[in-house]
Parts: C-alpha cells; structure tokens; sequence
C-alpha cells in the first residue's frame, strides 16, 4: 500500500479467527510505503495498532512524512523507517519498537508517548510542542530514577508541554519519588517555564535546568496532605513506606487515600493488622485489599470509609471498635469480603453499592438511607437493619438467595432489584413502602411494614408456620 497525500481513516473492525482487529489493523498486508506528499492516518476515536514497517516509497528520494490525526491512539510496532517529518496533530502517537529520526512536532492537544517496555531518547533534529496551546510528551518512568528523554537540538521549541510519567510500556502512572532525567540538550539551555506535570493528590513536582550536566530534572517528591496517599501501581506491601506520601501511623486518627495515583489497578496487602480513623477510594482503577484486618477508629470515636469512584475491595475482616460511616458515591462500589465485627453500627449512605461476600459475615447492626445492599453468595443476614429516609435497595447477586433474617424498622422504602431473591423473614417495623422493581421478594408477614407496590418482579408470601 502507497499512501501519497491521502488520508487514512481508520474505522473499527472486528475480531477473527485470521487476527484481523484492531490490534493488527493491516493484518496481511506486507509493505506500508508513504509517497512525497506524505501520509495522514486517522485513527477517529479508536486505539489502533499498526505492526507493519512505515517507509519511504522506493520510487521517490523523499516522502512527506507521517500525520497523526483522530482523537484515538495509533501505536506503532514496526520500524519507521520514512524520512519525513511527523506530526502528532490530534490525539495520541505512540512507539513501540524504532523511533523516527526526523523532525517531530506535537501540535497543542496532541499526545507523544515513548511507551516501548524500555528506557530510550527520542533525539530528533528539531523537536516541537507546545507552541500556542499544550502539548504532552509522555515518558516511560522506573526505579532509581530510570526514565525515557527527549535529546534536544538547538532547534529545539518546547513551549507550554506537559510531561506524564507512565510505567513501562504505559500499563500505569508512575509518580514514585525520585529525580528523573526527561531532557538533555548539547547548546544553550532551553527554557523551561512553560514545562509542567499534573501530579496526582499527595505528590509535587518541579523542573531544574543543571547546566553543569547540560540536563533538566523533573523531581517528583511527596507533597504534605492530610492523608497517606498510596502511590504504587501493580501490588505493594501496606507496610512499605515507600509506596506512600507517607507512611500510615498504626492510629485511629490516620487518614488514608488510594487514588488515582497508581493510574492502574493496584493489590495491597496488609501483613499485620491496622487501625485507621478513615480511609477513602478515590480512583475510577480498581484497588484491592487484602490481608490481615483493619481497624476504623477507636472506641468512643467512629471511623470513615469513603468511595468516590471506582470499584474496590476490602477483602479482610473490618472491625468496628465505634460506628463506622460509610458513603459509596452512586455508580460507586465496594465489596466488603471478610465481613464486619464489633461494638459500633455499620451506616451505610451515598446512593452507590455496599456488598458483602456472605451475610453471615456482618455482625454489627446496619443503617442503610439512600444506598444498595448487595450480598455475593446465598446465605443470612441476621443483624437488625434500620431504614433512613432514603430507604434500602436490596440487590443480593444474580441468581442468589439472601435471607434477611433481623428486625427491621426505620421510615425509609425498602426495593428489591436485581435477578436474584431477597427473603424478609424478621420483624418488619418500618413504616415505608416495600417495593419488587424485579427479582423476588419474599415475605412471611403482609402485617407489618407498609404498602406493597409490585413492579416487573415477583412477589412471594410465605407465612410463618
């Protein structure tokens, strides 16, 4: 294929059995040549991956270069062998295996990233960005300060840019510590006060042009915050400092934070048990605990447990020494997987989802105004359940059987959702209405509680024998 001054435009495709999709977008094709007026290749929103050899057209001296355009990401995994000028015009350029050696110009909105599972320097003879608008250059980062760089010409236009600080091959963000090595330059120093990073919660940073070694530093360092911020994508010990701002006291007055920090999934694991007064999840990436149980608070003083955004999971027991808040964000979620134990009241509010692996694993009373009470397996729930204003959605998981088993009172609505059974068999001395939006809902008394309202689901009733 000769693409000579046309545009590429890049649409989905389906995955086969012949390895045609996105992933290798030209499977089958043998030679990509770009002519003299160059080629643009428009990857709309999608990400793309191109793994043939991008190179000059043989017929012509030489070829127009390569535009990215498309608010997508291209990924290139074969050589670049053209020698035109490329142009990061929208979107994200991405590459993983040669870099090219012409010009580079990443126009303002526009991503360049390095993310190759490896430590290299893009050093183009003339390197531009930032100029009217910013421009982001990312940069694969690693321990002992190991980073990607750009090597910079005397031609060199860096204005109002970005730097991301991604892990290898771009899996994660990576805002370790450490005093990384993004630029070096043979003449005059560049100017950097248009250089900047959009550190996450908990972590600042500050460029230094080191004329001596003709190099600019970006250091990363942990910003003082009211919280122990986490920081470390992949999996990491609670115990190990350096995986946070700062480490957290062993204290019910310790506030901790997983937040978008990682820019991953992260797996923590508490080797012995902790106490904390609060802890908040903050991050559309999933964050998983697990281990040894953690403490909220103390007694004569609650604990916190905050979930903005995201999915997360506290798979150890939690032990409740006072009450015990709890605000999950609506389309929030998290999963208590060992269950709750002690002398304070679990309260549950904020419109998002709280589940629990096994009913039988909750042994505090529960408050529920406004959220969703989901339960993983089929089993009993046997601790009272007070209803606030806002009421409780029970949504035990697909196809299971949660028996509510404690007194219930309180003057909020109780709702059945979800394709699974929910059975009231405590006394109900709530006033509010019980409603079946789908799923079951089976009682064993229509005397107590309040109205009945009867959606697309079913309603069962089964008295007490």
């Amino acid at each position: 294929m000769i693409v000579d001054g046309g545009r590429l435009e890049l649409l989905g495709l389906r995955d086969t059995a012949y390895g045609q999709s996105l992933t290798n977008y030209f499977y089958g094709l043998n030679q990509f040549y770009i002519g003299q007026a160059g080629a643009t290749v428009d990857t709309s929103n999608n990400t793309v991956v191109v793994t043939q050899k991008l190179e000059r057209d043989p017929s012509v001296l030489t070829d127009g270069g390569l535009t990215k355009r498309g608010t997508g990401c291209l990924t290139l995994t074969g050589e670049c062998a053209y020698n035109g000028e490329t142009v990061v015009a929208e979107g994200t350029l991405r590459f993983q295996n040669s870099i090219p050696t012409n010009n580079v110009t990443i126009l303002p909105g526009a991503t360049l990233s390095l993310a190759d599972g490896q430590f290299r320097a893009l050093a183009p003879p003339r390197l531009t960005g930032g100029e009217g608008g910013e421009s982001v250059i990312e940069l694969e980062a690693g321990l002992g300060g190991a980073c990607d760089s750009v090597v910079l010409s005397n031609k060199a236009q860096l204005g109002n840019v970005s730097f991301r600080l991604i892990g290898l091959s771009g899996v994660s963000s990576y805002w370790m510590a450490g005093d990384y090595v993004i630029a070096t330059y043979a003449g005059g120093a560049p100017n950097v006060s248009g250089w900047h990073a959009s550190p996450p919660t908990g972590v600042s940073v500050s460029f230094e042009v080191q004329s001596a070694q003709k190099r600019v530093v970006l250091h990363v360092s942990r910003a003082p915050t009211g919280n122990s911020v986490w920081l470390k994508p992949g999996s990491g010990a609670w115990s190990d400092a350096a995986n946070w701002t700062t480490a957290p006291a062993n204290d019910p007055g310790t506030a901790v934070l997983f937040g978008e920090a990682p820019g991953a999934a992260a797996n923590v694991s508490v080797g012995s048990a902790v106490t904390v007064g609060s802890m908040t999840f903050d991050s559309p990436y999933a964050c998983a605990l697990s281990g040894s149980g953690i403490a909220f608070g103390a007694d004569g003083s609650g604990g916190a447990l905050n979930v903005l955004q995201g999915s997360h999971v506290i798979a150890q027991g939690v032990t409740l020494p006072a009450d015990l808040a709890v605000a999950v964000q609506p389309n929030a979620s998290l999963l208590l997987g060992g269950g709750a134990t002690g002398a304070g009241r679990m309260t549950v509010t904020g419109g998002g989802t709280l589940s629990v692996s096994n009913g039988a694993s909750i042994s505090v009373p529960l408050t529920v105004e406004g959220a969703t009470l989901g339960v993983a397996t089929t089993s009993t729930l046997g601790v009272p359940l007070t209803l606030g204003a806002g009421g409780a959605t029970l949504m035990p998981a697909g196809g299971k059987t949660v028996t509510f088993s404690g007194a219930v009172d309180g003057t909020g609505p109780i709702t059945k959702s979800g394709a699974s059974v929910a059975v009231m068999s405590g006394v109900n001395g709530g006033t509010a209405a019980r409603i079946v939006r789908n799923g079951t809902l089976t009682l064993t008394s229509l005397t107590d509680g309040g109205d009945l309202v009867i959606g697309e689901g079913t309603l069962k009733y089964t008295a007490d024998e």
